[in-house]
Formats: C-alpha cells, sequence, structure tokens
C-alpha cells in the first residue's frame, strides 16, 4: 500500500466515521422524541385506567389495571386478625397500577 492510498483510505475512514456519528446523533435525538411521545401517552392512557379501575383492552395494546397490593399478608397475621380484627387497622394498601401489553399481531 502506497503513502497516497493509505491516506485516501485514512480520508475515506474518517469520513464514514463522521457520517455514522451524525447518523447516531439523528437516531438518538428521534429516539428521545419517540420515548418522550410513549411516556406522555403512557401517562395519559394510565391515568385513564387508573381511574376507569379496570383493564382496557384495544387491537394493538392492552392495558392492565391491578388493584393494589396489601402492604402485609402474611398468614400468621391474617389468622390473628380473624380473632383480633384491631389488628385491620395496621394493614395498609397500596395504590392500583396499571401495566401495557402489545397485542400479538396476526401475519
Amino acid at each position: 500500500m502506497t503513502d497516497a492510498s493509505l491516506h485516501e483510505d485514512m480520508e475515506l475512514l474518517a469520513m464514514l466515521m463522521r457520517t455514522l456519528e451524525d447518523e447516531k446523533h439523528i437516531f438518538e435525538t428521534r429516539n428521545k422524541k419517540l420515548t418522550d411521545q410513549i411516556k406522555n401517552l403512557q401517562d395519559k392512557v394510565k391515568a385513564e385506567v387508573l381511574e376507569r379501575g379496570e383493564t382496557v383492552k384495544g387491537d394493538q395494546i392492552t392495558v392492565i389495571w391491578n388493584k393494589g397490593k396489601a402492604t402485609w399478608d402474611g398468614k400468621l397475621l391474617e389468622g390473628y386478625a380473624v380473632a383480633h380484627p384491631e389488628i385491620l387497622a395496621a394493614k395498609k394498601t397500596g395504590s392500583p397500577t396499571v401495566s401495557f401489553k402489545l397485542n400479538r399481531q396476526e401475519r
């Protein structure tokens, strides 16, 4: 390889590396915008599903509502609560949650 062809290859390599960096930046910017849009829509849909208090199924996505979980539900304490219902005042139940699941697409 001559010095001239080595320098040509190096220049081409530099150009390709800059192009790749530019493409990465474009992708990252686009990805950030899409991620932000998804987050905003998820927050909006999540609030609506929480308000409804039930799972909502669409053609392409299902938004699953889950009731809040108790912070304790050990068998011993539940059994104790039958005989001593006053212990139930110490029981805390968390807020309901929502999750997203893409539905399978038929091909």
